[in-house]
């Protein structure tokens, strides 16, 4: 039980840095949400010391978590609505990969990184 609230705990932590960031979409720059993933994923990485399958776990689950419900969010946002509802699960489908990749990755790296700060030498 201890392992799948930890889990929840990462998947929250990271996947909330990109769902913050897709309002920085509009009114910033395309750029932000794009490094989301990454941030995202370090930071909980880094904060939770996650072992090789939990990273790869909570980049799965961030995948899922922000790729599949987009179709939606435009629909009910009306962003890009001149698009064919098949472009749009398109670009979901490769939402999800993206952000499941960098999240996986990042969380790996930001545990490997605070476990290399901790080693005494």
């Amino acid at each position: 039980m201890r392992r799948v609230w930890r889990m929840l705990k990462a998947l929250c932590m990271a996947s909330s840095v990109t769902f913050l960031s897709i309002p920085i979409l509009a009114a910033f720059h395309i750029v932000a949400p794009l490094f989301a993933p990454i941030i995202g994923g370090y930071w909980a990485g880094s904060n939770l010391r996650l072992s090789d399958g939990e990273a790869a776990l909570l980049g799965l689950g961030s995948g899922l978590l922000i790729g599949l419900p987009l179709p939606a969010i435009q629909l009910g946002l009306g962003y890009f609505h001149y698009l064919s509802p098949l472009v749009i699960g398109l670009f979901a489908v490769v939402f999800a990969l993206y952000t499941g990749a960098l999240v996986g990755f990042s969380a790996w790296l930001g545990t490997a990184t605070a476990i290399e700060d901790t080693a005494v030498p």
